[in-house]
This record gives structure tokens, C-alpha cells and sequence, in this order.
């Protein structure tokens, strides 16, 4: 016989469900990109467990964990709840595997959903297949309850992973990829993705400098994201997130990180960024007003060729210099462009992403490698001497 599924019925399954903490999480992260977003997550959660793996870490912690993750971290791409896992080698075998799970307590009383499905080197590997058993699965476990009308805005995804026969559930926390800030909504061509950005800004410790430089600047991503690591202003100014739908957020604790004071340093650098384009600076400044933080960003449209130093003996030069089909359009190389910088901006350190085939500019070592845009990559940096 069908029963309803109460508000107060589910808070109690929900309360019972995670009071044995702690609970997994599964942090996305570009290959590469590992290393550093473990340490942001240390700082923000000092007390959970990493384990790195290859294009991402398992986080293991209290629930209240997954506030800090999707709000704090900066070269994460998406913030993955464990729900379960299972060995599953026929379809019959899956759907009963689905339907022991406890599932309300992640979906919430109407059991809808969207999915994201791989299968990969399993018995099971037609996605479309999976997906009906999947949904057949839940439906089934959701037939003990009278059909609710309980609407949510946001539907849930549910990501599931099929390896070797081992399915994994997951609950997505995040929504949009953590990347989208929600504040670079203009954007130039062949734009570096932000997490990426953010990774060569923390490697290269930009935040000891004085004076923080971007000489191709396009839309003004390096700039943005310094300014976010001197001012850690949590994401949700600027996006949303599922998690707040969820039948375990608490509004109260997602309250009170919000609250935290922001750590701001003593003095900050000046950040500058210029870019020959006049659409580039035209949008570079459309993308920090929307991001609407301190302190100013100097922006101007100047050739690299005609930039001059006048920050000073020390500081970073930070780029993503024209390679490819992009420099035939800028009348220049990178070699030429270092010997300038080289110049101008002695004593400094730079930093620079270069596709990984690349030689290494001279006085320059390999800092990481990564991907951008697909493509592997890596960045090259090193003090500037003439």
C-alpha cells in the first residue's frame, strides 16, 4: 500500500541517513590541476581526508563540507557527491542494485532527476540502455509513496560510471561547471579557462608581488582571478548552485560560511592588463565591473611592443601569449615578445601558457602541465634577466 512521503517524514530519513558521517565527495579537476586544488582544499577544510587521483580528488568529511568546496574552490570543476557503489554485470542485477538504494534522501519526495552516463570496458556500455534501467530502478523504489507534486526548480543530476562492471552514483553539487564564475560573461578569442588561470596565478605565488602584469590581456581572466585569491569572496555572489534545493542543505550553515570575513592582504599589488585589441579592454572592463571588487584594475590598449615598465623593479608578468594560427594576426613570437619583456621588465618573474610541444623559451623552465581547450599544454616561467 502507497503512503505519502511527508516533509517531516523525509527530514527524519534524511537526519538518520547521514548521521553516520563522514560522507565522499569527488572533486573534478583539470589534469594537471590536482596538486593545487588539493592545497585550497586543505585550507578551507583543514581537517578532511584527500586522496589525489588523476583528473581529480576523493575528499572524505562531514556533509556541511560540500558548502566550502563549490563556494571556496578556485581550480575545481565540479564538486561530485558519492551516493554508492556496485558491481553490476546484466541489467536485471543493476536495477535491483538501483533499487536499494535510498534515494529520497538525495532526490527528495518526486524522485526526478536528469543524468550524465559513461560506460567504459563493461558488460554494460549502451548508455541509453543504462539510463532506462536507471530510471526503471528509482521509479520502482519510489512506487512505495503516493506520486508528489513537490516541485523543484533545479532538477538534480545524477552522474553515474560504469568502469570494468563497478557502477558509481553521484550527486551533482554544482550545476554549471565551476569554472563559469558568473562574472567573465564577455569573452575573446581563445580565452584561457579560468581554473587554469587561477593555477599558474597560485604556482607563481602572485599574491607576494607588488605588481601583478598581464601584456595580452584579451578579455582580462588572469586579472579577475588574482583579484578573486586577494579578495576570497564566496561564488555564490555571482552563481547559483543545486546543492540549495537538496534535501539535506541546511540554509543555516550555508548562511554562516557566506558570513566568514575575507581575508584581505596588509597592502595590494597593482594589477594591470593591456591588450592591442580595443574590443578586448572594451570587455575586460564590461567582465570587472560585473565582477565588482576591489582594488581597481589599470586597464589600457597597448601593443606589447610600446608596453612600458612603470610598476617597478619587481613583479609578475603573467600571459597567454598568441601561439598557433593566433600570431600570424600579431606580428610577432614569443621569443621576440621575451626579448622585449626581458628588457623592460628585468627582475621579474613571468609566467606563460605554450602548447606542450613547444620549445621552452631560453631562461625558462617547465612549471606544470596541463590541458586548454583540449589541446596539452604547458606552462613555462622563470625570472626575467637581460
Amino acid at each position: 500500500m502507497q503512503t505519502l512521503l511527508s516533509d517531516q517524514a523525509l527530514r527524519r530519513r534524511v537526519a538518520s541517513w547521514f548521521r553516520h558521517e563522514p560522507v565522499s565527495f569527488f572533486v573534478v579537476t583539470t589534469p594537471g590541476l590536482e596538486s593545487f586544488t588539493s592545497n585550497e582544499i586543505s585550507q578551507w577544510i583543514p581537517d578532511a581526508a584527500i586522496h589525489q587521483e588523476k583528473g581529480g580528488l576523493t575528499v572524505t568529511g562531514p556533509l556541511a563540507m560540500m558548502i566550502p568546496l563549490n563556494e571556496r574552490l578556485l581550480t575545481a570543476s565540479r564538486v561530485l557527491l558519492r551516493i554508492d557503489e556496485c558491481i553490476a554485470q546484466s541489467y536485471p542485477e543493476f536495477f535491483q542494485k538501483v533499487k536499494r538504494i535510498h534515494w529520497e534522501v538525495y532526490l527528495g519526495k518526486s524522485g526526478r532527476f536528469t543524468t550524465d552516463i559513461t560506460a567504459k570496458k563493461s558488460r554494460l556500455h549502451h548508455t541509453g540502455n543504462i539510463e532506462k534501467s536507471l530510471r526503471d530502478g528509482i521509479g520502482s523504489y519510489y512506487s512505495q509513496w503516493l506520486p508528489s507534486d513537490d516541485s523543484q526548480p533545479v532538477l538534480p543530476a545524477v552522474f553515474l560510471r560504469l568502469m570494468e562492471d563497478r557502477c558509481t552514483f553521484s550527486l551533482d553539487t554544482s550545476g554549471e561547471l565551476l569554472y563559469q564564475r558568473g562574472y567573465r560573461l564577455a569573452s575573446g578569442l581563445a580565452p584561457i579557462r579560468e581554473t587554469l588561470a587561477v593555477s599558474m596565478l597560485m604556482e607563481a605565488g602572485a599574491t607576494r608581488f607588488p605588481a601583478i602584469v598581464d601584456p595580452f590581456c584579451g578579455t582580462g581572466t588572469f586579472l579577475l582571478e588574482a583579484r578573486r585569491l586577494l579578495v576570497p569572496v564566496p561564488a555564490s555572489r555571482w552563481r547559483s548552485f543545486p546543492f540549495t534545493g537538496f534535501p539535506f542543505y541546511h540554509e543555516p550553515t550555508h548562511r554562516h560560511h557566506r558570513s566568514l570575513p575575507a581575508e584581505k592582504p596588509a597592502i595590494f599589488p597593482v594589477l594591470a592588463g593591456s591588450d592591442r585589441q580595443p574590443e578586448a579592454i572594451r570587455k575586460a572592463k564590461d567582465n570587472d565591473r560585473l565582477q565588482g571588487l576591489e582594488p581597481v584594475i589599470e586597464w589600457s590598449q597597448t601593443d606589447c611592443h610600446d608596453l612600458k615598465n612603470k610598476w617597478g623593479p619587481d613583479g609578475l608578468l603573467i600571459m597567454n601569449p598568441p601561439w598557433g594560427m593566433r600570431v600570424a594576426s600579431t606580428g610577432g613570437s614569443v621569443d621576440d615578445w621575451l626579448a622585449i619583456f626581458r628588457e623592460r621588465f628585468a627582475g621579474w618573474e613571468v609566467r606563460m601558457v605554450l602548447p606542450a610541444d613547444f620549445p621552452v623559451p631560453a631562461g625558462l623552465t617547465i612549471r606544470f602541465r596541463s590541458v586548454s581547450g583540449g589541446r596539452p599544454v604547458m606552462v613555462a616561467g622563470g625570472r626575467l634577466t637581460t
